[in-house]
C-alpha cells in the first residue's frame, strides 16, 4: 500500500513518514502543494494525507484539482483549522476524512486503514498457499491452526531499499519457529 503525505512541517512530515512506514506502508512525502499534485497525478496512491496550508498550492486547491481530473484516491485532510466551516469546506471539495492537529498517531493510522478498507473494491484479507494463510487485516500468519509468530524483524529487513529474494532468505542464518511442527513452515527470523 502506497501513501502520499503532503505536509510542510518537517518534524511532523518525518514523524508521519516513519509511523506509516512502521505500519507497513510505502510512503512518499512532499512539503509543497504543487509537488503533491504532480505526484498524485503520476502515481497511483492508496490514500493521500494532505495538509491544507501548503506552500506552492494550498491543500484544498490540490484536492480540487485531483477531483477535477477524476482522481478518486481517498484523501485525509490534516490541518490546524478546526472550525466547522473549515471542515465542511474540506469535505465539500472532496476530502474523505478530516483530522485536526494535534492528533494521536494511533487515530491517524486507524483512519488511514478505514479509508483504504472503504476504497478497496473487493477486500481480500486472507491469502492462502496450501495450509499457510496470511491474514493481512489481522496481520497474522497461520499454518493450519498454528499461529506463527512474526513479531521479530527478519535480519534482511533492516537493509534499506533492498529487494528480498528467496536467495537472500536462504542465505540468512535461521532460527526455526518453535511453534512449527513441519519443516515446510519453518520461519527464518533474527534473534528476538
Amino acid at each position: 500500500m502506497r501513501i502520499l503525505v503532503a505536509e510542510d512541517e518537517a518534524d511532523l512530515g518525518r514523524t508521519l513518514q516513519k509511523a506509516l512506514a512502521e505500519d507497513g506502508y510505502a510512503v512518499d512525502w512532499t512539503q509543497n502543494g504543487a509537488a503533491a499534485l504532480d505526484k498524485a497525478c503520476a502515481t497511483p496512491y492508496d490514500t493521500i494525507l494532505l495538509d491544507v496550508m501548503l506552500p506552492g498550492r494550498s491543500g484544498l486547491a490540490v484536492l480540487a484539482a485531483l477531483r477535477e481530473r477524476g482522481i478518486r484516491t481517498p484523501v485525509l485532510i490534516l490541518t490546524a483549522r478546526d472550525g466547522v466551516d473549515d471542515k465542511v469546506r474540506g469535505l465539500d471539495v472532496g476530502a474523505d476524512d478530516y483530522l485536526t492537529k494535534p492528533f494521536a498517531l494511533t487515530e491517524l493510522l486507524a483512519r488511514v486503514r478505514a479509508l483504504i478498507r472503504r476504497a478497496s473494491p473487493d477486500p481480500v484479507s486472507e491469502l492462502a498457499a496450501g495450509p499457510l494463510v496470511v491474514d493481512t487485516c489481522a496481520r497474522v500468519v497461520r499454518h493450519g491452526e498454528t499461529v506463527i509468530d512474526l513479531t521479530a524483524r527478519a535480519p534482511w529487513s533492516r537493509a534499506r531499499r533492498s529487494t528480498i529474494t528467496s536467495t537472500t532468505i536462504a542465505r540468512t542464518p535461521s532460527r526455526t519457529s518453535s511453534t512449527s511442527s513441519s519443516p515446510r513452515c519453518a520461519v527464518s527470523w533474527g534473534p528476538t
